[in-house]
């Protein structure tokens, strides 16, 4: 996002993920991780030596992420108590992806 936003000092992210698909035979959406980023956390990353993880964990402000064990497994996020994440996953139409 910084590279085709240069004016850009900070974004939030969500990333959201298919999870499943219910009784009903809808897809469900996940929240895998939400933060806030800034431009100068990235100056001076090792992109070369670290995997994204560590990048993701050492550059995000406000991070919210579930990892499970040693290799750091990102699992879905518990939203019961994040009423604006999930109502952004709630909006989430994902219809279109679905049906081809």
């Amino acid at each position: 996002m910084f590279a085709v936003a240069p004016g850009l000092t900070a974004a939030p992210a969500v990333v959201l993920r298919t999870d499943r698909i219910d009784a009903y035979g809808r897809v469900r959406v996940a929240c895998m991780l939400a933060g806030r980023f800034e431009r100068s956390s990235f100056d001076g990353v090792r992109w070369d030596a670290v995997d994204a993880a560590t990048v993701v964990n050492d550059t995000v402000g406000n991070l919210m992420i579930n990892q499970k064990g040693s290799a750091r497994e990102p699992c879905p996020l518990d939203l019961r108590f994040e009423p604006e994440l999930q109502a952004l996953v709630n909006a989430v139409d994902i219809t279109e992806l679905t049906t081809h």
